[in-house]
């Protein structure tokens, strides 16, 4: 099924309402940036249409009545996980190990000190650790909420927001030159309210069909309607 095309601002990438378009003037201003940029309306308007992306590595998904839940690992390479891991206790048990000592020579500035630069560091990278070998993302969706929350190891981000508020999602792709020479992709599942307000809903997801997938799956529950997005990444 085509699907239109909305009007974006070429500077944010925001929606643009039609209360803010001049068509006898070709032009049009964005509410959340107040960039004034010319309306070329043989690239604004037209059809397309995505293919269907397939439930990813890594992810499980799962569908009931008026639920939609999605779990996705945060697990990268074994050789990855196993080498932050050694790294990170390492660190722990020889800086618990060194503050031992401080404190049995009677040296408590120094043990304060130390606790603060040196061990306090290492339990954070520990932490970080063994939350990427436990812990997953869970998107859901119910009740016209969307959902997000990092189980189960308590982790910063967790987000609800109301259907109500939701103006359209896409996906971003950030891309890294490495100096080796490779190439280092990154994507972004990306927000737009109906408040002209733009955020990055989940971030530095592992791959592509990752992060459409979730596109797809949420704003089909939701009953969103797919718009492209100028800058909006489509596979």
């Amino acid at each position: 099924m085509s699907k239109s095309i909305p009007l974006t601002c070429k500077h944010c990438i925001s929606p643009i309402s039609a209360s803010n378009i001049d068509a006898t003037k070709a032009i049009a201003v964005c509410n959340r940036c107040n960039c004034v940029f010319n309306i070329d309306k043989n690239s604004q308007l037209g059809s397309f249409q995505k293919a269907r992306v397939e439930l990813p590595s890594n992810v499980q998904a799962s569908k009931l009545k008026d639920t939609l839940i999605i779990k996705i690992k945060w697990r990268r390479s074994v050789v990855e996980h196993l080498l932050f891991t050694t790294v990170s206790i390492a660190w722990t048990i020889g800086a618990i190990v060194l503050l031992y000592s401080t404190l049995n020579h009677g040296q408590l500035l120094a043990s304060v000190l130390f606790a603060c630069i040196v061990l306090l560091p290492a339990l954070l990278f520990s932490y970080i650790a063994f939350s990427d070998w436990l812990n997953y993302t869970l998107v859901e969706v119910k009740n016209n909420k969307l959902n997000i929350a990092y189980k189960p190891l308590p982790w910063p981000g967790n987000t609800v927001l109301d259907k109500a508020n939701i103006e359209q999602l896409y996906v971003q792709e950030e891309v890294h030159k490495n100096k080796n020479g490779t190439t280092a992709r990154l994507y972004h599942l990306m927000l737009s309210t109906h408040n002209d307000e733009l955020f990055t809903l989940l971030d530095c997801l592992q791959s592509a069909e990752q992060a459409l997938y979730l596109e797809q799956e949420i704003e089909a529950f939701l009953g969103i309607e797919d718009r492209r997005v100028e800058g909006g990444y489509e596979g």
